[in-house]
Order: structure tokens, then sequence, then C-alpha cells
């Protein structure tokens, strides 16, 4: 299978059912788990054990994928945004 059809099963392994694991969508789509996950974190596909996390820890990360890229800046580079703002507000008891 070409890479570009492999990837689109993986995707769509995925998609079927997000909360399987890696080793099961690899057995499905006939690759190895280490390349489902590859695949997976490079179209940003949260899926298994990551869909544990809470609803309101995803609400929060996806916010600030949306705000760096409408920002054009990295999230690492974000957050140090939001952290120095809050860091001067508080040093200056705003």
């Amino acid at each position: 299978m070409a890479h570009g059809a492999l990837r689109l099963a993986i995707i769509a392994e995925f998609e079927r059912d997000p909360n399987r694991s890696s080793f099961a969508v690899a057995e499905a789509a006939g690759c190895t788990a280490n390349y489902a996950r590859a695949i997976a974190r490079r179209e940003g596909i949260v899926c298994g054990r990551a869909l544990k996390v809470p609803a309101k820890s995803t609400r929060n990360i996806a916010w600030l994928k949306d705000e760096a890229a409408r920002l054009n800046l990295s999230v690492p580079a974000l957050l140090d945004a939001i952290v120095t703002d809050a860091r001067c507000e508080a040093e200056d008891g705003v």
C-alpha cells in the first residue's frame, strides 16, 4: 500500500473508533503502532488514552492551538506571552 493510501487508512481507522489503541488501529491498517501514532500526531488526532483527558483541558488546548495559529505564534510562545502579561499585571498591582 502506498504511503498516502496507508495514511488515509490509518486516519479512517482512528475516526471509526477514536477509543481504540494505536496497536489496534495499526493492526487494522496494516502498519506498525509507531507509524499509526506518528500519523495521529501529524494529523492532530486525539485517540486512545489521550481521550481520557478532562474535557476542560481539551478545550483549553484547542483554544491555545487556535489562538496561536491566529496570532502566527507557536503554542510555547503564546504561553510565554500570557504568563508574562499576568506576571507584569501582578507586579504592577493591577
